[in-house]
């Protein structure tokens, strides 16, 4: 019965032009739509990109003062504790649960980078600009993202403990960096209970590996470094003459005859302390 009603109205419509009706009812092709939609998504777009980028500057940025402020506590400590002390102390274990969360959200940065548009690309970069021009320690915070994005944040020059302070004062304003510091706090923790021996230390070398102190350059994500290895910590920015000084006390410190002081990144202030411990040494042979 219903497909009788159906042909039914099908030659009502046939026989009295009904059908002529929708003849000329044409869609507008997507060409003709107005440009309004497609610009408010594009702006949402970059509302988008910029919002996640700042998340991570600021995350990048809160993880650089941590680092830092756990670094001066360790030049501290290089006064009074020995070697194998040191590496074992929660100082040093905080900082190296930094260095794998500097190296995350740098790595993220990056890769976002090199996804985008070059319109889009730009406005990452602008914003970028603006982050670092924020103040001298947002500029070191961000100084692999700047450098690699071509943004100039003028050379590297000292800074102090109150320096880092006052910035780390600042910052326990924001409930995000209380996390942040929970995080690193708790990943330190848990690096001291689970291994017996969390940190290899540099005093148990075994001299068969290496006969004198040397430089070299590994990945930043290197969970743990060999017997006998330093950090140069340079995947935090600091000046040449600071890296070079730590490192020769840590030298001078361990009593040993051989070693390795390990870089990470390949930033101009690296390049420069590696090449000024390494005419130390070869002037000491």
């Amino acid at each position: 019965m219903p497909k009788l009603a159906v042909l039914g109205a099908a030659i009502i419509l046939t026989s009295c032009g009904g059908f002529k009706l929708f003849a000329n009812q044409t869609l507008p092709p997507a060409a003709q739509l107005s440009p309004a939609p497609m610009e408010r998504l594009a702006k949402e777009e970059n509302q988008l990109i910029i919002k996640e980028l700042d998340k991570k500057l600021f995350s990048l940025h809160s993880y650089f003062i941590i680092g830092q402020k756990n670094l001066i506590r360790l030049d501290s400590s290089l006064k009074d504790l020995n070697i194998n002390q040191l590496y074992r102390s929660y100082t040093y274990l905080n900082l190296m649960a930094v260095r794998p969360k500097v190296q995350k959200i740098e790595e993220e940065i990056l890769t976002l980078s090199k996804t985008l548009s070059p319109h889009k690309l730009t406005i990452m970069t602008e914003r970028v600009r603006e982050f670092s021009s924020g103040s001298y320690l947002k500029s070191l915070s961000i100084k692999r993202i700047s450098e690699a994005l071509h943004v100039n944040t003028g050379t590297l020059r000292p800074f102090s403990s109150k320096d880092i302070e006052s910035e780390y004062q600042r910052l326990l304003a924001t409930k995000e960096f209380h996390v942040f510091e929970k995080n690193v706090e708790h990943l330190a923790h848990l690096q001291q209970t689970r291994f017996k021996d969390p940190v290899r230390s540099p005093a148990s070398t075994d001299d068969s590996e290496t006969t004198d102190w040397s430089v070299t350059f590994k990945p930043i994500d290197e969970k743990y470094f060999r017997p006998g290895d330093f950090d140069s910590f340079d995947w935090l920015a600091q000046t040449p003459e600071k890296i070079v000084e730590r490192s020769l006390k840590m030298i001078k410190k361990s009593k040993r005859a051989s070693g390795v002081i390990v870089f990470h990144q390949n930033h101009q202030h690296s390049r420069e302390a590696s090449a000024k411990i390494k005419d130390f040494l070869n002037h000491r042979k």
